[in-house]
């Protein structure tokens, strides 16, 4: 099972929670065998009784996503930088620091292509030709996915941190749905 998945199931179980909540404080506003200071402490015990439980989702939660990050960054993959390595790499950003902007694209890309297999080195060049204004930016290094998945990923960390450790009431769980659909799963 897929983490989106996985976090539908810990959101639905949010809510039912909240719904199991929300039934509980209506029944106590409706009777009317308390006073209204008593029927106030009952919502806020009510509350307590359901803290521990909302605190574990929200770990659950967090976890998925955290383990969601892991498996991507597991991606990113370096290769073994030796003497010659280093060497080439050198050359490389001399050589972009010298005439770069004059290199047509296959120029450049025949001088990008022994570090086509390192994430962290091709993610620092894409940097540098930005900077430097050079052409055949995407047509080189193409769309950086990685990135751009855990940044979504960090963005419904943040959106579920946000609903879940609220008040449970109050909580808007709308935002955490429509941002689970907006993600893509690969």
């Amino acid at each position: 099972m897929g983490y989106k998945e996985k976090l539908k199931q810990i959101l639905n179980q949010f809510n039912l929670l909240k719904d199991t909540l929300k039934k509980k404080i209506d029944e106590i506003g409706k009777s009317d065998r308390y006073s209204e200071e008593y029927k106030v402490q009952l919502i806020n015990e009510a509350k307590e009784e359901v803290k521990a439980t909302q605190d574990q989702l929200t770990k659950e939660a967090m976890k998925v996503i955290e383990d969601a990050k892991n498996k991507i960054l597991g991606e990113k993959a370096t290769v073994n930088k030796d003497q010659s390595f280093d060497l080439k790499l050198n050359n490389t950003l001399k050589i972009l620091e010298m005439i770069g902007a004059d290199l047509n694209l296959e120029e450049l890309n025949a001088l990008i292509q022994p570090f086509k297999d390192d994430y962290y080195t091709m993610k620092i060049l894409r940097v540098i030709f930005v900077k430097g204004g050079m052409k055949g930016i995407n047509e080189i290094f193409g769309y950086d996915t990685i990135d751009s998945r855990l940044q979504s990923l960090d963005e419904l960390g943040r959106t579920i941190s946000h609903v879940f450790f609220g008040d449970i009431e109050s909580a808007n769980t709308l935002q955490v749905s429509i941002a689970l659909n907006y993600i893509n799963e690969v």
